[in-house]
């Protein structure tokens, strides 16, 4: 069993969309969760659509909450110690082999998750512990990214990693990764990194492959120096310790 975790950033129109492509393009069984940070002019239209999706037990919880920003429950979907808390509450007790963060303007191409878990299962290596897909921005900006050979060097000079990777829940119940809002915009490199720390590494599957549509607020999702500043501090909490 998948636990997919959405987080909703964006307008019902999107989510949709992601939603019919979830349905539509992945064989295996999934529980779907998602995660609102209830900003008003969402919340009504949003909040009809999911008890709907709810009721008909297309969605296994839904999350309403006012005290995140949308930039915070995208980083804790990204730390996935979210996760282990929705894990242990959920009434249904299911056993989930692998968690899926994703959010809702991503548009998931045919068979997506169903290769990433293949990837995973057929992988030997008791180190590899997540899978992650090529993607495609598509809108405000318009550029691919293939998923390549996962890279130890690479990773430690930048992310180039999604944090729409597919990962073992064995792995997250393992490490424990404290969200640090320090860190924000870069909060997915700084799990990847802590994960390497511990000797896990990640997988490409570069036949997975999913869809994200960019806008002009993506983009500028803030200045260089605030970057430069977050960067920095993942520098100073993970890549020197590894260095030294």
């Amino acid at each position: 069993m998948i636990k997919i975790f959405m987080t909703v950033r964006n307008r019902l129109a999107i989510t949709k969309k992601a939603i019919y492509a979830l349905k539509k393009h992945s064989k295996l069984p999934y529980q779907l969760f998602v995660y609102d940070n209830a900003t008003n002019y969402r919340i009504k239209e949003h909040f009809s659509y999911f008890l709907k999706l709810y009721q008909k037990g297309q969605i296994a919880q839904i999350t309403f909450t006012t005290t995140d920003s949308t930039f915070n429950a995208f980083s804790k979907a990204s730390t996935c110690n979210f996760f282990g808390q929705q894990h242990e509450e959920d009434p249904k007790k299911y056993t989930y082999d692998f968690i899926l963060m994703i959010d809702n303007d991503i548009i998931a191409n045919k068979g997506m998750i169903d290769k990433l878990v293949r990837t995973l299962d057929e992988c030997k290596d008791e180190n590899v512990a997540y899978a992650y897909a090529s993607f495609e921005f598509k809108g405000y900006v318009n550029i691919k990214f293939i998923a390549k050979k996962f890279d130890v060097k690479r990773l430690l000079n930048n992310n180039y990693i999604s944090s729409n990777s597919l990962i073992k829940t064995s792995i997250i119940e393992k490490i424990d990764f404290v969200y640090d809002n320090k860190y924000k915009r870069l909060l997915d490199w700084a799990y990847w990194l802590k994960l390497l720390k511990n000797g896990y590494i990640g997988i490409s599957c570069s036949e997975a492959h999913f869809i994200a549509k960019s806008s002009a607020n993506d983009v500028s999702a803030g200045s260089s120096k605030d970057f430069n500043l977050k960067r920095n501090r993942v520098v100073e909490d993970f890549i020197l310790p590894m260095s030294n």
